[in-house]
């Protein structure tokens, strides 16, 4: 093989073996120097960047590439070729084409011989990626985003959920979930074409009215969240839980049919700092309570109500429980007349539950 600097020649049957695989090799090669400066890049590499290879010849391989990362781990490779780092001598990089901008590759730089035995000079083996990045993307986003309305699915609303509580960044977390009333009917009375057509529709009013850097999910089914970070007042989230109301409202007429939507809303305000959990359970809680109240209803999350009904279902998950135990006993009160007589008029039973934290 001939040392980088020097035309490809014919010297030897291998030397020539060595020119046709690097004129009609599919993938790019560049041999370079040991300062990274190219001798010569072949047809397929010119083709990936979108250039004639006689344009790379002089310049730095790092030049064509987009990431400073990219560059020194290359630099490092080709400055000592036949000892890679542990990282192996392959690695993903960016590279600019001519016209349509960053490409995605796979670099492998090796160590060939050449005219000296005891010099051997670096080779970058180029292998266009691009379309497999492109794959990886779309099956990420696929993995990560609902198919229907293109926003986050429920497992990526709550990561983002779970990394805004712990950014402290902004001083609160609004999270507002709205619950489609009576969605099935659509569903079961004009099909599910129709339905999907209507949750495309709710997810598009909810970016319209939202802020772009609002965080619009769709939780599972009819059920989509806006989770919201900055400094809030309730007045401005419930008029904006009013505003998507007002919206789904209005009729959308498919095949002759005028189609309105209602949703009950659940409104948490927490300072972040806290536990996602609780606040998607508080958001769960609050959209139950305004569903109960009717359809189209907004509320906001009454730490004290939560309080008190959170005791009384810990009250009634532990009653199986106490009547096993003995925990509950009845206690008598007799009344008798009040002319001395003694006679007994009733006797008045009451159940106790002693409990073994809150007492009688």
């Amino acid at each position: 093989m001939t040392s980088p600097g020097e035309q490809p020649g014919s010297a030897t049957p291998s030397a020539d073996r060595f020119v046709a695989l690097f004129a009609a090799a599919p993938f790019g090669i560049a041999l370079t120097d040991r300062q990274g400066i190219i001798a010569e890049a072949n047809q397929a590499l010119g083709r990936f960047l979108g250039v004639d290879p006689a344009e790379l010849r002089g310049k730095p391989f790092v030049e064509i590439l987009t990431g400073d990362g990219d560059a020194a781990m290359i630099r490092g490779l080709i400055a000592d070729p036949d000892n890679p780092p542990p990282t192996g001598r392959t690695v993903p990089a960016v590279m600019e084409h001519a016209t349509d901008g960053p490409m995605h590759a796979e670099l492998t730089v090796i160590a060939l011989p050449g005219d000296d035995p005891k010099q051997r000079y670096p080779a970058v083996v180029v292998r266009d990626t691009s379309e497999l990045h492109l794959l990886q993307e779309m099956l990420r986003h696929q993995n990560v985003h609902d198919p229907l309305t293109g926003l986050p699915n429920a497992d990526s609303f709550r990561g983002k959920v779970e990394a805004a509580m712990v950014d402290r960044t902004h001083p609160q977390l609004a999270l507002i979930v709205f619950d489609l009333d009576g969605f099935r009917l659509i569903n079961d009375g004009l099909g599910p074409e129709v339905g999907n057509r209507m949750l495309s529709r709710v997810a598009d009013k909810l970016r319209e009215i939202f802020p772009a850097e609002a965080v619009i999910g769709r939780m599972i089914g009819d059920r989509f969240g806006v989770l919201l970070r900055g400094s809030f007042t309730g007045q401005a989230l419930t008029r904006q839980a009013e505003e998507v109301l007002k919206e789904l409202a209005e009729p959308l007429y498919l095949d002759g049919n005028g189609i309105a939507l209602s949703a009950s809303v659940g409104i948490v305000v927490r300072s972040t700092g806290g536990s996602a959990d609780d606040l998607l359970r508080a958001a769960e809680i609050t959209v139950h309570r305004a569903k109960s109240a009717g359809r189209a209803q907004w509320m906001m999350f009454d730490a004290e109500q939560d309080r008190r009904e959170r005791h009384l279902a810990k009250r009634g998950a532990v009653l199986g429980g106490a009547l096993e135990t003995g925990e509950f006993e009845f206690r008598y009160q007799p009344t008798v007349r009040p002319d001395g007589s003694g006679e007994l008029v009733l006797i008045q039973a009451e159940l106790v539950w002693n409990h073994p934290d809150d007492g009688v």
